[in-house]
């Protein structure tokens, strides 16, 4: 049998096998906890609501730090948005797959952070996505209010989409960048929590959860980037860490 026959043979038998199961992206939705149900016996374990409520601390800061370190690796330096980008118009999907291969190789260190954001996430609950972005979106906040950095929407746009791009696996790429749009649009808005655009973001957070917390960590991470917004990079690191470890500590 000639070589080329041979190869076509196992490319065939190859592609008729089954696919390997993937593990879900995250937990299906489960209710939160009765705020007035506790563990038996009481007194000595965290009520249930409580101890779901610090996973929500401890998992947001835990994906949070993922996107910061991978900032700190030159995420924003390094990368270009074009070669990430998902199928262009009119560009087969062979290239475009071997575009996006070609960059991912040229970025070292990349598959860990991604692959840890990954992990992250298949311990949270669908559900519990807002809270994570609360979360996550305080810390952000705290770094704005401290420093007085007022940041340009378009070039947190723009920053955002570069580490989406890299980090937000390429399925929910096309969700990603329509909640961006949507949480800036939020932001910039004033009328308060009920506003169309806070209204509009959150039912595109929970119709589309793994998105909407990547776009939120993306967020909080550009303005890390930034000069003048964490003046010291080593100190917020260890912040957010040991933070998620005194909380996972409590939860035991």
């Amino acid at each position: 049998m000639g070589k080329g026959k041979r190869n076509r043979r196992n490319r065939a038998t190859a592609a008729s096998r089954p696919a390997r199961p993937q593990p879900p992206e995250m937990l299906p939705a489960e209710p939160m906890p009765d705020p007035f149900v506790r563990d038996a016996p009481v007194g000595t374990r965290l009520a249930p609501r409580t101890r779901r409520e610090l996973s929500h601390s401890v998992d947001a800061n835990l994906f949070l730090l993922n996107y910061m370190q991978w900032v700190d690796e030159g995420g924003l330096q390094n990368s270009h948005l074009a070669d990430f980008e998902p199928q262009r118009d009119g560009e087969p999907e062979a290239d475009a797959a071997e575009r996006m291969q070609a960059a991912h190789r040229l970025l070292n260190g990349i598959s860990s952070w991604t692959d840890m954001c990954a992990s992250v996430l298949r311990e949270v609950h669908t559900n519990d996505a807002l809270a994570l972005i609360e979360h996550i979106a305080k810390v952000g906040t705290t770094w704005l209010d401290e420093s007085g950095y007022v940041p340009d929407p378009a070039a947190w746009r723009t920053g955002t989409r570069l580490l989406l791009a890299v980090q937000c696996p390429a399925v929910h790429w096309s969700e990603a960048l329509g909640l961006l749009d949507l949480r800036l649009a939020m932001i910039a808005n004033t009328q308060g929590e009920y506003s169309p655009e806070r209204m509009a973001w959150e039912r595109g957070a929970r119709d589309y959860p793994v998105a909407a917390i990547h776009v939120a960590a993306a967020m909080v991470a550009w303005l890390y980037g930034q000069d003048g917004v964490v003046p010291d990079h080593k100190a917020a690191i260890r912040k957010l860490a040991e933070d998620a470890q005194g909380f996972a500590e409590i939860m035991g």
